[in-house]
């Protein structure tokens, strides 16, 4: 019963290191998506060049969250060109967060539903050994 529960707390500790891990990636998605819109807020016209130093740090920034993202939130990053091209981007990002908001909400179920049975098993637990204990108890008034 010892070791039920040291893996039941060391599945709680995973999921919880996803849902830890999960949320990171959307801090990051949402810094990364407000930094797109500073750059692109005030142009109107899509075919202006996207030649400032920010605009090119974006693009290898974009590259490596894209690929460190989990398989549904998973995107390509495009070349970025044009102001408009970072407008797309910007919609991709928003795409992204989406999905990871989805898959954070599925683990925060999955953290629920594994504590529930965590403290559904502690419960079973605690009332076998409070069964153990009475019974010992009840043998030792007979035998006195």
């Amino acid at each position: 019963l010892a070791e039920a529960s040291k893996d039941a707390q060391a599945d709680l500790k995973t999921i919880m290191d996803g849902v830890k891990a999960i949320n990171n990636q959307k801090e990051q998605l949402r810094k990364l998506m407000n930094e797109v819109g500073q750059e692109h807020s005030g142009t109107q016209k899509g075919d202006l060049p996207c030649t400032s130093p920010n605009c090119r740090a974006l693009e290898g920034r974009l590259r490596t969250l894209a690929a460190q993202l989990p398989g549904k939130a998973r995107f390509t990053a495009p070349p970025i060109a044009t102001m408009g091209d970072l407008a797309g981007v910007e919609d991709k990002l928003k795409g992204a967060l989406d999905s990871m908001s989805e898959m954070g909400e599925m683990e925060s179920l999955r953290l629920q539903m594994a504590m529930d049975r965590m403290s559904k098993f502690m419960s079973a637990l605690s009332n076998i050994e409070k069964k153990i204990s009475d019974t010992s108890d009840a043998i030792i008034t007979n035998l006195k």
